[in-house]
């Protein structure tokens, strides 16, 4: 794992894998990992082609500046380059596996990674996982199969990025210490300004930052940050909306709700009922 620093305090780890497949093309590497409780910190990305099952447990994966809240089972993909993290929310700490694969031929292009629930990817998904615990002889082609074959279908239908990716890419490590620092702190009194200081820019050009990546303005991620966790939190523990409200950030319950119905169209009692009934389709906004 290599780091590169960002700030005095914020990290991106990269982690290479081209030693690893040099020597064969077609392994696989895989293990079990379980994201910590604390704060997403230290993003990381990698060379490879990343799947991971989760067995158990509900968190919030970062993907690229979106935040999404997820329960297990649920599968993700990570697409060579992507920054990402994971934590985990709730009483315990969730539980992945994780299987790297070099990014085979004709692998698709431009496509958002993310976390998916739909049955037969993780039907696939999950195939990928006895295959890596078995580890028969042949498991490793077997898997590699698998992942391409998640990779193929999850394109169909997941979103393609614009054509100004490159420069969404370098503006979105540009904006690394910001996006840290509310994924850290988003239950502080957080404006623009005091943003914008952090990258000793106007306030006017982290807007304007914000919106060529992520299309919104600082204090609408800020409120998606806080909904998104505050979902985590409906989802995985017993907590009341207030107590919740106050954790995630609102001062006031009509603040709260105000934001919460205006990002997921619903309010936090009917989307903990609905997740109650529906604890395998994660949300996320945006």
């Amino acid at each position: 794992m290599q780091k590169r620093a960002t700030s005095d305090n914020i990290t991106i780890d990269y982690e290479p894998f081209d030693s690893f497949f040099r020597e064969d093309g077609g392994r696989v590497h895989h293990g079990y990992h379980c994201p910590p409780m604390h704060p997403i910190r230290d993003l990381h990305h990698h060379d490879a082609l990343e799947l991971g099952y989760c067995l158990e447990g509900s968190g919030v994966f970062w993907i690229d500046g979106t935040l999404i809240p997820y329960t297990a089972p649920c599968a993700s993909l990570i697409f060579p380059g992507q920054l990402h993290k994971a934590r985990s929310t709730g009483a315990q700490l969730s539980r992945w596996m994780f299987a790297t694969i070099r990014p085979p031929e004709g692998m698709p292009r431009g496509v958002e990674g993310g976390v998916f629930t739909e049955p037969g990817l993780l039907s696939l998904a999950a195939q990928v996982v006895a295959e890596c615990d078995a580890e028969l002889a042949g498991y490793e082609s077997c898997a590699r199969c698998l992942i391409a074959a998640i990779t193929i279908k999850y394109a169909r239908t997941a979103g393609r990025k614009d054509e100004g990716a490159g420069e969404r890419r370098y503006l979105m490590e540009r904006l690394q210490p910001v996006l840290n620092y509310i994924a850290e702190n988003y239950a502080l009194p957080l404006d623009a300004e005091r943003l914008s200081e952090l990258l000793f820019v106007h306030p006017s050009t982290l807007r304007m930052w914000f919106h060529r990546t992520l299309g919104i303005t600082p204090m609408q991620y800020v409120h998606r940050t806080r909904v998104s966790m505050a979902c985590a939190l409906l989802q995985s523990t017993t907590l009341s909306v207030a107590e919740i409200a106050q954790n995630v950030g609102y001062t006031t319950i009509s603040s709260f709700n105000r934001q919460f119905l205006d990002i997921c169209g619903c309010s936090p009692v009917a989307y903990r009922r609905r997740a109650a009934g529906d604890l395998k389709n994660p949300t996320w906004f945006w």
